[in-house]
């Protein structure tokens, strides 16, 4: 029976987590191989450089494009890579994993004097664009009916979250439920986003591509007719790349006739996003 409940609080995690197993709830694009065809070559020997790279999260990936970095005294011998348009994510309503792409490039080694070897270390530079969307349920209750709800030992409301998966993730905190005695009731809204990815977050890809306004990005910031939201920055920088959050100060002014009200706030963040994943080769002379 212990056993029993050690692993129930994992079970209703993965369950309610739609975590399937080969399904990564991962951080958008990912890089899972670049590595060459042998870690030790030949001066003038052609090796292959392969690429398998998946769309972790649920949303598309567009405009996907890879370049090799570190090559530059290497002979390119071309190769089968191109440019995606887009590429389809993890459905985790049926376990499926998101989709896959190969592709490979060929260098010829440069020459190294006799006796000798030189490590390079080459990195792949994967570019994409992503679209992170966040949505919270926020619940109002006048003083008086909480304080029915409290005095009966009811639950107060929960407050509830959605969001895709992707290599950015963002999170709303407020009151919960927020109590107001008025028509209307003021509230704080700290908006937290943060770059779980692993790679480098842009306005755009084309600012990705240039090496642009690079840990920046934009928030869009839905609230419905009867609640507005100001002094909200929404045009943001993550600190070190990593996070940032910004408080609002959020209205809501339909609550004249109510006791309780229930009222979604939404965010979207399109962006530019690259990650990077650096392989090893050895060129010995011959």
């Amino acid at each position: 029976m212990k056993a029993l409940l050690a692993i129930l609080p994992l079970l209703l995690a993965l369950v309610s987590g739609c975590i399937f197993p080969g399904t990564p709830g991962g951080n958008g694009m990912t890089i899972l191989i670049f590595e060459p065809s042998f870690p030790t070559v030949y001066s003038g020997e052609s090796v292959d450089f392969m690429l398998n790279i998946q769309n972790q999260g649920t949303v598309d990936a567009t405009d996907v494009k890879s370049r090799v970095i570190g090559l530059d005294t290497w002979d390119n011998e071309g190769g089968t890579c191109e440019e995606w348009e887009r590429i389809s994510p993890a459905v985790p309503d049926i376990g499926a994993p998101g989709e896959t792409k190969n592709c490979r490039w060929t260098y010829a080694a440069p020459d190294v004097p006799q006796g000798l070897s030189t490590k390079y270390s080459p990195t792949i530079r994967l570019y994409y664009g992503y679209r992170t969307s966040f949505v919270k349920s926020v619940f109002f209750a006048s003083s008086k009916e909480l304080r029915t709800m409290m005095d009966r030992g009811q639950a107060l409301p929960t407050q509830t979250t959605s969001q895709t998966t992707g290599p950015i993730q963002i999170d709303i905190k407020t009151e919960a439920p927020v109590r107001f005695w008025e028509s209307s009731v003021e509230f704080p809204l700290a908006i937290t986003v943060s770059n779980v990815g692993g790679g480098v977050v842009c306005p755009s890809q084309s600012d990705c591509e240039s090496g642009q306004n690079t840990n920046m990005l934009s928030l869009d910031i839905e609230s419905g007719n009867d609640i507005s939201i100001t002094d909200c920055e929404t045009d943001i920088e993550l600190w070190q790349g990593k996070t940032n959050t910004l408080v609002c100060q959020a209205t809501f002014s339909g609550l004249s006739d109510v006791d309780t009200a229930q009222r979604t706030i939404s965010i979207d963040a399109d962006y530019g996003y690259y990650t990077d994943k650096t392989t090893q080769v050895t060129v010995a002379s011959r």
